[in-house]
């Protein structure tokens, strides 16, 4: 069976770019359910491993468990927004390298310098556009994978 990442969105060619082969590990907090459910789909088309949540407190759950490469988050969030989300992934030493991109509908130069101090990578404002996501995604780095041992194969000094 053959899998395919070209498909179209509102008459935009969605082929995705050769930047981003590699799939990585997305977290999606996001309290709109419609919003969710888009995002999603858009990259698990593109090959990505995806965990949702919808609120700040079950966003740093999630990424305590799912250790994703990047975190699409919402900054409008109920009970805890993002930027308070954000900072508390920059302070855990094991979250410093994530990938964080703000998703907001406020896009104004003051929102985007709140949000880069909050610890940010990437402000954008909702909807998201597809080729800015797949150009953020290619600048994720997925997590190095240990080659498994065979079955009484040990490394030593001298390999």
């Amino acid at each position: 069976m053959s899998h395919s990442r070209s498909f179209s969105m509102d008459g935009v060619d969605g082929t995705a770019s050769a930047e981003s082969p590699v799939p990585v590990r997305v977290l999606v907090v996001e309290d709109n359910t419609d919003s969710a459910e888009a995002l999603v789909l858009l990259l698990r088309m593109l090959g990505n491993e995806v965990e949702v949540a919808t609120d700040g407190v079950s966003g740093l759950q999630a990424a305590e468990t799912h250790r994703p490469e990047v975190v699409l988050l919402d900054i409008g969030l109920p009970e805890m927004n993002g930027y308070e989300v954000a900072r508390r992934l920059r302070s855990d030493p094991r979250c410093r390298q994530l990938l964080i991109i703000g998703l907001s509908g406020y896009a104004a130069d003051a929102d985007r310098k709140r949000s880069f101090s909050a610890g940010f990578d990437e402000h954008c404002a909702k909807p998201i556009d597809f080729q800015e996501l797949d150009r953020l995604l290619a600048r994720a780095t997925p997590a190095p994978s240990t080659p498994a041992q065979p079955d009484g194969a040990a490394s030593t000094a001298a390999d």
